[in-house]
């Protein structure tokens, strides 16, 4: 079964909490499996390189627009990784 995050990962969260990084609730509502499954796995997984990657990017002296259009999320989610590092 597709999920609307198969294609491009956007960690948004869902219906029932804002953030997929900081969601409490141990069965993601895009996996197919009780406890999260391999989905709930790799899209914490994606998030994680894409925080790091903003980083690094942003240490090489980046523009903020730029990262984002490199990892094809919004200007607005590469500004809250970069906060979420100091």
């Amino acid at each position: 079964m597709g999920t609307p995050h198969d294609e491009v990962y956007v960690p948004d969260g869902c219906k029932l909490h804002p953030s997929c990084e900081t969601c409490p609730f141990p069965d993601c509502e895009y996996s197919d499996n009780p406890g999260g499954g391999a989905l709930g796995k790799t899209r914490l997984a994606r998030a994680k390189a894409r925080r790091e990657e903003t980083v690094k990017l942003d240490s090489e002296g980046w523009k903020v627009k730029d990262i984002a259009k490199h990892l094809g999320v919004g200007c607005t989610r590469v500004s809250q990784y970069l906060r979420e590092n100091k």
